[in-house]
């Protein structure tokens, strides 16, 4: 298995169930459709794994100087 072949599926499996939503006449009831929640936390989850991941070795201890910060967001 390859992203690429995850990405297809993916996308005819969205392309079928749009189809069968259409077709049924049930777009209000479906489209679009939440996650559940189960699957949110799921993703959170993962998410916060991968941020702390690349936090990891990131110098917290370093200061900045408030016109470093200012030159910074402008």
């Amino acid at each position: 298995r390859t992203i690429e072949a995850a990405k297809k599926n993916l996308k005819e499996a969205v392309a079928v169930y749009l189809e069968d939503v259409i077709h049924s006449g049930e777009v209000k009831d479906f489209v679009p459709r939440p996650a559940p929640r189960a699957e949110w936390i799921k993703f959170f989850k993962a998410e916060a794994k991968t941020l702390g991941k690349r936090l990891k070795n990131f110098p917290l201890h370093k200061h900045f100087k408030l016109e470093d910060i200012v030159y910074f967001a402008s």
